[in-house]
């Protein structure tokens, strides 16, 4: 076995246009595994942070029970407890926030919708909304109101011009008139369509709530779930707050965006691909070296060692190539998880995946287990090495061979 281990590692150094191209065949695998797993895990973790971002937040500290019934009588009873959040490693930022139902009135049309009343000097930290101002600004001052794109020219309202805003508080019905000073393009049909924002003592008005109904809090990509946790041990001492992480907050659409059935075949593929790429260049190899392998069988060598030297041929060549696949695979996801390049590529779908909350920033993520499901290639080139090329040898009949021209 050693004797054959070393033959194998020189031959892969003489035959040095054979030995290149089996490693770049499965350099390529393996990269294009790495990304496809990187590219995918990534577009689903930007899905899942833009829906939040824009439509919710990456985590939220509600009062148990307010998801199920966004009322604003379900509102935080205080807010003592951010005191206690704020000292949580990779909470970088919080904004309450005080959502409510009502109507808005422009002089011509009227909606019935919920409003987020916001503090606009924290709303940025947690959120990409105010970031999407296509015209106007964000607000400022109390008396003032931002809403979608598309829900101001549905109401058919201008910057500049005022709309009424009419709630029920726990002191009866209210009404107060707002001038729009911005309006927002997402290009995100619940955000362009639905999203109207409020000064936070507006809404406080409105309502008659003096607390709010969440705090937003900001963390960074992918690590939504694993702060919360953090952030619900903050709060022990606080029996009726919770804090809903993001898989939490959007249920379902985690668990649909994460399915990767799909993802396993076409990466089964490019290892299958890898494999007999790999098999039939040493099955190529193994014909034209028969010359070769007669006269090593002649002068001792049994072709049980023969079909390892061959075996180990592929296996070495494989691994460079892995080795190689993973530097360059992990580097691209690495560039791509950085800068926004995906997104733009997929600008043209952002009409129909806009539905989704995805937008236009799509990033792309590196995990080590990405380096074990590409070493699917090596394995695959191995088990197909032993059983056609090396089968081969070991039935070669040493005199035939060395007749071979």
């Amino acid at each position: 076995m050693t004797t054959a281990l070393k033959l194998a590692w020189r031959n892969i150094f003489r035959q040095k246009r054979r030995t290149l191209l089996l490693v770049l065949v499965v350099a390529y695998a393996t990269m294009a595994t790495v990304f496809i797993w990187g590219m995918t895990d990534g577009q689903t973790s930007s899905l899942l942070s833009n829906q939040a971002r824009y439509l919710q937040a990456p985590a939220m500290i509600t009062k148990l029970g307010y998801f199920d019934d966004p009322d604003a009588d379900n509102a935080l009873p205080n807010l003592d407890f951010m005191d206690s959040v704020e000292d949580v490693s990779g909470v970088q930022g919080m904004a309450p926030r005080l959502e409510f139902f009502g109507i808005v009135r422009s002089a011509y049309r009227s909606k019935n919708m919920q409003i987020r009343g916001v503090d606009p000097t924290l709303e940025a930290l947690v959120s990409n909304v105010p970031s999407k101002i296509l015209e106007g600004r964000m607000i400022e001052t109390p008396s003032e109101v931002v809403m979608g794109y598309d829900l101001a020219q549905e109401l058919d309202v201008r910057l500049g011009e005022r709309i009424a805003l009419e709630a029920s508080s726990r002191a009866g019905p209210q009404a107060k008139g707002l001038i729009l000073v911005g309006t927002i393009k997402a290009d995100i049909i619940p955000v362009d369509e639905n999203m109207l924002l409020v000064h936070l003592k507006d809404a406080r008005e409105l309502t008659g709530v003096s607390t709010a109904t969440g705090v937003a809090l900001a963390i960074a990509r992918g690590q939504e779930d694993t702060v919360s946790a953090k952030v619900n041990l903050a709060l022990q001492n606080f029996p009726e707050i919770y804090c809903y992480g993001l898989t939490e907050i959007l249920g379902p659409l985690v668990e649909q965006a994460k399915r990767t059935g799909v993802l396993v075949v076409i990466v089964l593929f490019f290892a299958l691909f890898a494999a007999l790429a790999v098999t039939s260049t040493m099955l190529v190899s193994v014909m034209e070296r028969s010359k070769e392998f007669g006269m090593i069988g002649a002068i001792g060598m049994e072709p049980v060692k023969l079909s390892w030297m061959v075996i180990f041929e592929a296996v070495l060549t494989s691994i460079m190539g892995w080795l190689i696949g993973l530097m360059l695979g992990y580097t691209l996801t690495a560039i791509m998880g950085y800068w926004n390049i995906l997104g733009p590529l997929f600008a043209g779908a952002s009409g129909v995946l806009g539905n989704f909350g995805i937008g236009a920033e799509i990033y792309t993520t590196s995990r080590p287990v990405f380096a074990l499901y590409a070493g699917a290639t090596v394995a695959f080139a191995a088990l197909f090495a032993l059983i056609i090329p090396a089968r081969k040898v070991l039935k070669m009949n040493i005199v035939e061979a060395m007749r071979s021209e």
